[in-house]
């Protein structure tokens, strides 16, 4: 006797084990929220005061608002067309930087925000310049590396940037060719300075403030502070600061850097108003962080960036607790 199984009978094990991941995903994205929410206010009422803040160790520019990349969890996605294609004018970028280079400006000074960095023609000249101007600080570019070439690689690190910083996404795990011809070719050349992540191209992080198009949503805002508002400047193609790198509409604006210096912009009333409120857990200060999942913090990049804004105690501690949050 022959017995021929439906393709649901034989598909039912495969099944039931990705319904019950999904249940068991579920429950460890909510006990994350909870515990990471419940940490984050501790620290904050630790380490950190809404009324002394140190200046922005970050400074990210989007210098193009277009991508080129098919990322399901960013909005800026070209399947997705949330904004019209925009550059940010050269007299703009040369505001921000001597603005920066007045300051005597020692953070990092980052080309990207949401977008793709290398789809501008300007970058490495700009690169230079920021050099020439903010001899002390960090240049960084982030790209998902499929526009770079060997030249324009070696043009950027030879220009003075400090981290060529390459995002590979893939559903197959595999290099793209022209990264792994630079990563053989040219990486060598400059150690320290050039990092490859491998990331998978259908991961779900963070929902970005509600941006994120694969993205949960929240119930309820949270109960939790955030760091973004003390350590990091965002600043759109148009000039506008928006509140942080999750606010991919700048629709949040705390300034305009051609009507104010940065450090005006970042010691503003908007600035404040926020802080005030995260400091003590509250999300409803506006739509966007009302709408956010983040923790709160950021993983440990750079030691001095972590402690942006925090008192001259406890780092130590902190770093302790930062490390524990992204462990979880």
């Amino acid at each position: 006797m022959e017995i021929h199984l439906s393709n649901t009978l034989m598909n039912l094990p495969r099944r039931v084990d990705a319904e019950l991941r999904q249940v068991l995903d579920l429950w460890r994205y909510k006990a994350r929220l909870i515990i990471r929410s419940k940490i984050s206010l501790y620290v904050a009422k630790k380490f950190y005061k809404s009324d002394k803040i140190e200046r922005f160790s970050v400074v990210e520019i989007e210098l193009r608002s277009l991508c080129n990349g098919t990322c399901p969890f960013c909005a800026a996605a070209v399947q997705y067309k949330s904004r019209p294609d925009k550059f940010m004018t050269d007299d703009m970028f040369r505001k921000i930087i001597n603005d920066l280079s007045e300051a005597d400006y020692s953070g990092r000074i980052c080309f990207y925000i949401n977008t793709e960095p290398l789809l501008d023609s300007r970058l490495a000249d700009f690169v230079e310049y920021s050099r020439r101007s903010c001899p002390k600080a960090a240049l960084h570019v982030m790209t998902n590396g499929i526009k770079l070439t060997n030249e324009l690689g070696k043009r950027l690190l030879k220009n003075g940037l400090d981290l060529l910083e390459i995002n590979n996404y893939s559903q197959d795990g595999l290099v793209r060719g022209n990264v792994k011809n630079f990563m053989s070719d040219v990486a060598p050349l400059y150690p320290g300075k050039v990092r490859l992540n491998m990331r998978s191209l259908n991961v779900v992080l963070n929902n970005r403030a509600g941006s994120a198009p694969n993205g949960r949503v929240l119930k309820k805002p949270l109960k939790a502070f955030c760091q973004r508002p003390w350590d990091k400047m965002m600043i759109s193609v148009d000039g506008i600061v928006g509140l942080c790198e999750h606010d991919f509409y700048f629709s949040e604006r705390m300034g305009k850097v051609s009507e104010n210096r940065l450090e005006d912009i970042w010691n503003s009333t908007e600035f404040k108003k926020v802080r005030e409120h995260l400091i003590s857990g509250d999300r409803t200060v506006n739509s966007l962080c009302s709408s956010c999942d983040f923790h709160g913090y950021r993983r440990i990049a750079n030691p001095k960036e972590a402690y942006a804004g925090v008192r001259s105690s406890g780092k130590r501690v902190l770093e302790k607790i930062l490390i524990l949050l992204d462990r979880i």
